[in-house]
């Protein structure tokens, strides 16, 4: 499939060089939330229900602003609107109060824990776990997208099946209550979709998985031989240098970890440089045939909010005693901010400028990472692991062989099967907007007559102009790949350029009618090209939750805009199909996705070469 070309570009270093960056927005501190929780407390327009769903970097263009800003999420629940509040980090006060109707935010943990209260009230429920014999004090619960439309149900809806604790009481998702959804009505606080029948077994405890997981990942960092000697901070604003490189990392609550800047002293005349890079969506598609599994395909971004379930990543575990580590603050439902010390790490590994935030969500523990080369390649990725998507299933004898329903999945263990699943991620790069640039598809194809020994490639390649034609597919028959050319001008001429690869890509497991085609449709193709422009950033819309699609890249495109000598976003769409070991165990293997930008055209000086 594709390939990421990430660039590691001109930072000037005099004024007749110097391209006009845009301004990347500042990580809120502790104490500015704080300040600006206080101020929308106080103001009139804030409803008295109102609960935070999240805050975000912003950069405020007011005459009188300091620029440093931020942007609140408000949802009121009585009225059902979404507010997003703009604070000046400076002084606390409002910038800007808008309402947003008839959209759903991302589901917070305020609507993890109404859910869980309302389902322990369900008579329905409990009657269902003394059928099962379940102690209810082992019970807890995961909060999943309900993919109900508000077109049909006006109200905020999830759905909510539950586990048994496992070793020691630890939440591992091990022991699933087999056929028992619950589907909420968050506004109303009420059950009005319970289903219970197909009841599985009650699945013994096992040794415990977490520790597992993190034993795998102590014995990977214990060959890293990572160091961060030459990884300087500007600690104003946490710019990092590493030796001619230079970035800003940043970090949300959808996206997770964002980088501005990525940039480096190089031929400042004509080399193209990105202004940002970000995990725009990842997709997980469970490929199980049951009538408790058909709405598992969160968007994990635009519906879970990736960024809000960061951890602190550990020394010695997630990463390197001797990394570099930024801390975030978010917001909590109720208006309390707390800090993640150690969200994002930095460090140097292989000669390359590691940068990596870890995520904790239910069963999955997904790593977001950007490795920097001296040479200007740039690796962008992310890893999903954790624990296995598990269903319990009857009979501890089925095998491979002798039953049908495991062709579509593994017994990973006694009386416990995962199906078959995909992540499908969507990497977003905007180049520099001071800078003109042109996508070309290029394909290799044999010579054919012309070659007298069989072996000549022939590089066909032809430049995309208009949003609509930018709507492309990998070819692996014609080794297809796409270049971005950042053009000189007339009294700098020439060019310099990357490629943009993916490290692999499957071919995508939906079909048919499947929901996903209309509200994720950017997963129909696997480059998109737009025009950039600062208010889209998302491939499925700013809200997809609770939507039956035609927002995101289908509705950015529809002006069908010249891209052609132009400040450009290149989308890329890569995907992985996870397949569970049979009788591997309940650890999962981590699965990565990941796209490159590889220089093409890039002169690199003596300085940012690799050390002999």
């Amino acid at each position: 499939m594709l390939r990421l070309p990430l660039i590691v570009l001109a930072l000037l270093s005099s004024a007749a060089t110097s391209w006009a960056w845009s301004q990347p927005p500042a990580q809120p501190t502790e104490a500015e939330l704080r300040a600006s929780v206080r101020t929308i407390s106080k103001d009139q327009r804030k409803p008295e229900q109102v609960r935070y769903v999240s805050v975000e970097p912003s950069v405020s263009n007011g005459p009188t602003a300091s620029k440093r800003a931020a942007r609140f999420m408000l949802r009121d629940p009585v009225a059902r609107r979404i507010y997003e509040v703009t604070t000046d980090l400076g002084n606390g006060s409002v910038l800007e109060w808008l309402r947003v109707d008839d959209v759903e935010p991302i589901i917070t943990q305020a609507d993890r824990d109404t859910a869980a209260s309302v389902v322990w009230r369900h008579d329905g429920f409990r009657r269902s776990l003394e059928r099962r014999g379940v102690d209810s004090a082992s019970v807890y619960f995961d909060v999943w997208p309900s993919q109900i439309p508000r077109e049909g149900f006006r109200f905020r809806s999830v759905r909510v099946v539950a586990f048994v604790k496992g070793w020691k009481g630890a939440r591992d998702h091990t022991r699933p209550v087999e056929g028992l959804v619950c589907t909420v009505n968050l506004d109303a606080r009420r059950v009005f979709e319970f289903y219970d029948k197909d009841a599985g077994p009650v699945l013994d405890e096992l040794p415990d998985a977490w520790s597992e997981v993190d034993a795998r990942k102590r014995a990977v960092m214990a060959t890293s031989g990572a160091v961060t000697s030459r990884i300087r901070r500007d600690a104003k604003s946490n710019t990092l240098h590493w030796r001619d490189l230079d970035v800003v990392p940043r970090f949300y609550p959808k996206e997770g970890l964002v980088l501005y800047h990525v940039g480096s002293q190089i031929d400042s005349s004509r080399t193209p440089r990105l202004q940002r890079i970000s995990l725009a969506e990842l997709v997980e598609i469970h490929g199980s045939e049951s009538q408790y599994w058909y709405w598992r395909h969160p968007l994990l971004v635009g519906e879970l909010g990736l960024g809000m379930h960061v951890m602190d990543q550990r020394t010695g575990i997630d990463v390197p005693a001797s990394s570099v580590r930024l801390p975030v603050s978010q917001i909590e439902p109720d208006g309390r901010v707390r800090t993640v010390k150690n969200a994002i790490a930095c460090y140097e590994e292989h000669n390359a400028l590691v940068i990596r935030s870890t995520m904790r969500l239910a069963h999955r523990e997904i790593v977001q990472e950007y490795r920097l080369l001296p040479t200007g390649e740039v690796l962008a990725s992310v890893s999903i692991g954790g624990i296995e998507a598990i269903q319990a299933v009857e009979d501890s004898s089925v095998t491979w062989d002798n039953a049908s329903s495991q062709m579509r999945g593994a017994l990973v263990a006694p009386h416990r099967f995962a199906p078959f699943r995909q992540y499908q991620a969507c990497f977003r790069i905007e180049w520099a907007d001071a800078i003109r640039h042109t996508v070309s598809e290029v394909d290799l194809r044999p010579a054919g007559d012309q070659d007298p020994y069989n072996v000549v490639l022939e590089q066909d390649e032809f430049d995309l102009l208009r949003e609509t034609e930018a709507q492309r597919n990998a070819d692996p028959a014609a080794q297809r790949f796409w270049r971005i050319t950042a053009r000189g001008n007339k009294s700098k001429p020439g060019y310099a350029s990357y490629r943009l690869e993916s490290d692999r890509s499957d071919p995508s497991i939906i079909h048919g009618q499947h929901v996903l085609n209309t509200k994720a449709a950017f997963l129909k193709h696997d480059l998109w090209v737009t025009r950039a422009h600062e208010n889209e950033l998302w491939p499925a819309g700013p809200y997809p939750a609770q939507t039956t699609g035609g927002a995101g890249l289908p509705e950015y495109v529809r002006n069908n805009e010249s891209i052609a000598g132009t400040a450009v976003v290149t989308w890329a769409v890569v995907r992985r199909t996870h397949l569970p070991q049979r009788n591997g165990g309940v650890v999962m293997s981590p699965l990565t996705l990941s796209v490159r930008l590889m220089p093409d055209g890039l002169s690199v000086p003596r300085s940012l070469q690799p050390m002999r």
